[in-house]
């Protein structure tokens, strides 16, 4: 994981932001790890932010043996996309779009606390929040900063990211959740790993 991640940036730091690079650094302290786990297959997902800037994270995907990288600009809604060559183990461009906000695909969201000290979150395919489309079961450990929104990011697809508004204030991360995607499968999501790291482009 060290050299893939060493290649990612040399990568991205030549060819990813172009001219916004030279104007703006990039820093990330912490990388976050999760595995999700579902009947068809296993996801490994890593997510790489500023815990005091949110505007801004990578993502790393390994979707079967295909490993992907995002760079995503929440405020600039812009995503650029790697994809890993396998042959020379350096990362491609695939593309750079800005990121629309999709109407008739929206979702929308609430947070209940629960009993036992759990969270479930519910996904709904209406704004009136009658028709639900996916419900999860949180857990959480504590760490020293509120790093909730590391797992929004690494876990939602990017036009949720800019529609949840979430903002959890105390010094969490998410453990673990349990995923009823409401169509007759589930998924266990689970945190593999949480780095500091000091990394900037």
């Amino acid at each position: 994981m060290k050299t893939f991640l060493l290649s990612l940036l040399v990568m991205i730091s030549i060819n990813c932001f172009g001219q916004n690079l030279e104007s703006k650094t990039f820093i990330f302290d912490y990388q976050i790890s999760y595995t999700i786990k579902n009947e068809k297959r296993i996801i490994d997902k890593s997510v790489l932010i500023n815990s005091e800037d949110s505007s801004y994270y990578m993502l790393l995907s390994k979707i079967d043996n295909e490993i992907l990288a995002e760079v995503i600009l929440v405020k600039d809604k812009r995503k650029n996309v790697f994809v890993l060559n396998q042959k020379n183990d350096n990362f491609d461009f695939r593309y750079s779009t800005k990121i629309n906000n999709y109407s008739g695909h929206s979702h929308y969201y609430s947070m209940n606390i629960l009993d036992n000290g759990t969270v479930e979150l519910l996904q709904f395919r209406n704004k009136k929040k009658t028709k639900l489309e996916e419900s999860q079961v949180l857990t959480f450990t504590t760490l020293e900063k509120p790093l909730f929104f590391a797992y929004i990011y690494a876990i939602y697809n990017v036009q949720d990211v800019m529609g949840i508004n979430f903002s959890y204030s105390e010094n969490i991360i998410v453990k673990e959740a349990n995923v009823d995607c409401g169509n007759g499968s589930t998924a266990k999501i689970t945190l593999k790993e949480v780095k500091k790291i000091n990394l900037k482009l």
